[in-house]
């Protein structure tokens, strides 16, 4: 076991510092902070020491046993039918396509897509009266389901809703998975006359295990924490009667609306416990209704092409919202983060990766178990440093939580450490300073990985919406998918108007996600898990 250099020690820390300051600010303190919240009530100017007070009255709270419930429902419900999915998806890209390139695209659109624009064409897609879905239903002689307006049918819409975000991510990391399988014992068996299904179930799917499990987690994880999933789908509401009620949701409510942060702490903290416990098609159809006249959208049977291109939707959508400042507002927050996410994150994996220095394997344990912590759990306390700094409605509070990323820390990591220790310690005996060598030496041999970052990073800040909706109320600081969802409440009912105004936010980030695509599918898939 290598012994820490005391030369580093300051070295080392000076790199890790501005992520370290973020992480500390923005993860470590609101998880203390969120967890001794849950033990006072009032409002947040005036909160005093309640005891368990709030935690009695969450866990005998029905609404948060109805959270609770849907939440399971729909985790236990979309993590194995999304695997489920996205295995057989997956093994047929993988054996039985040739352009897979191609597919991999198709496949993983949904992912760099916005879940608030995905759910404006799911919520068309599923309306009682002109819904396609209803459409179909009734060629094969099925009466027409409420969906979206039904106590009953709110969690199976939203269980099938998920199901279909799931399966971008799901399908990437199965095939990245797939490619790391030693093709030899695919000839070997091959060669003795076995059969695809033998093959399958005998060499695939054992090797897939890993991968399979990885994704299990995570998606669980994920699971337990939707919430933009309900809001996208239900248009800012719960579905009729709260029946779609989420955890997540039920903290934001309790939090955001209700004013009793005491109580949604708690709720937070209950949540945390019970987790570690335990998009191709409708992006055509968005831009083709935006295309459309309000009564080509709202048709009976559905119209798929529009009879003459409505272009001036498109002007009515800017002449009723300040969609160009929305834009302008997306693209500085989304290229800032960007910027810093990849500059600090390098520095902190070169720190972790390259210096030896006391503390080090406790850095290395504290990152990687802040991973598990759901962003959700932390946001409130997050929006209260925020207030309290008098940040509110600035360009600075969209920003400064998200100057460095964890998960990219670690990614980076994983990657640097494939770089021969020998560069390191030739820089050093030519003269050159870290500074030196991670500029001319480290970026460029770790070039992918950093494009991979930045891609990502710039997409995640892009779809954005949870955050920014907490810290921001006026329209002169919103982004885009704040201002999407207000949009569709302020144009009623012209659904031709919000599909436009849905492509406008999609169209952005789809280009860059083509033109940048096989650079992410390749960093994704470099680091994908092995089986």
């Amino acid at each position: 076991m290598k012994k820490y250099n005391p030369e580093n020690q300051p070295k080392a820390w000076f790199f890790l510092l501005p992520s370290l300051g973020v992480i500390l600010l923005f993860n470590i303190y609101p998880l203390l902070r969120s967890f001794w919240m849950s033990f006072q009530k009032g409002s947040l100017l005036k909160l005093q020491y309640t005891g368990l007070d709030n935690y009695q009255k969450v866990i005998a709270d029905p609404v948060f046993h109805k959270a609770l419930l849907n939440t399971a429902l729909y985790a236990f419900a979309v993590v194995p039918v999304a695997l489920l999915i996205s295995v057989i998806i997956a093994w047929i890209i993988f054996e039985k396509i040739k352009r897979k390139s191609f597919f991999e695209t198709i496949f993983f659109m949904p992912y760099v897509t916005s879940t608030i624009a995905i759910g404006i064409v799911f919520r068309y897609f599923f309306n009682g009266d002109y819904g396609i879905i209803n459409f179909f239903l009734g060629l094969i002689g099925i009466p027409a389901v409420n969906w979206l307006d039904n106590v009953n049918m709110s969690m199976p819409t939203l269980i099938i809703f998920g199901v279909w975000t799931s399966l971008a991510f799901n399908i990437i990391i199965l095939l990245a998975g797939l490619r790391n399988i030693d093709p030899e014992h695919f000839k070997i068996a091959k060669m003795f006359g076995a059969t695809d299904r033998e093959i399958f179930w005998r060499i695939t799917f054992p090797q897939l295990v890993p991968t399979i499990a990885f994704l299990s987690t995570v998606n669980l994880i994920g699971a337990f924490k939707v919430y933009t999933q309900v809001y996208a789908l239900f248009g800012g509401t719960a579905g009729p009667a709260n029946s779609a009620t989420t955890a997540v949701y039920y903290i934001y409510d309790k939090f955001h609306v209700a004013g009793r942060p005491g109580v949604a702490m708690a709720a937070t903290v209950i949540l945390f416990a019970i987790i570690l416990f335990a998009t191709f098609l409708q992006n055509i159809y968005m831009v083709l209704t935006g295309l459309m006249t309000y009564a080509e959208a709202t048709s009976i049977p559905p119209s798929f092409i529009p009879s003459e291109f409505k272009f001036s939707n498109y002007l009515e959508v800017f002449s009723r919202a300040p969609f160009l400042r929305y834009f302008g507002n997306t693209l500085f927050v989304s290229l800032f983060t960007t910027v810093a996410t990849v500059i600090t994150s390098l520095l902190a994996a070169f720190a972790v990766t390259s210096l030896q220095f006391k503390g080090k394997n406790i850095v290395m344990m504290i990152l990687v178990s802040l991973l598990m912590v759901p962003y959700e759990s932390i946001i409130f306390t997050n929006y209260q440093t925020i207030a309290q700094l008098g940040l509110l409605n600035t360009y600075v509070a969209l920003i400064i939580p998200f100057l460095t990323s964890i998960f990219y820390i670690y990614y980076l990591n994983g990657y640097l450490k494939g770089i021969p220790s020998t560069f390191y310690k030739a820089a050093k005996i030519d003269g050159a300073s870290d500074l030196e060598y991670i500029r001319r030496i480290l970026v460029p041999m770790c070039k992918p990985a950093l494009v991979t970052v930045g891609i990502l990073t710039f997409i995640q800040s892009w779809n954005s919406f949870l955050w920014p909706l907490l810290v921001t109320n006026t329209k002169e600081f919103r982004l885009l998918n704040n201002g999407l969802s207000a949009f569709t409440t302020e144009s009623g009912s012209d659904v031709h108007l919000q599909m436009a105004a849905a492509t406008l936010t999609v169209i952005p980030i789809l280009l860059i996600y083509f033109v940048f695509r096989k650079e992410i599918i390749r960093g994704v898939a470099k680091n994908g898990i092995k089986g």
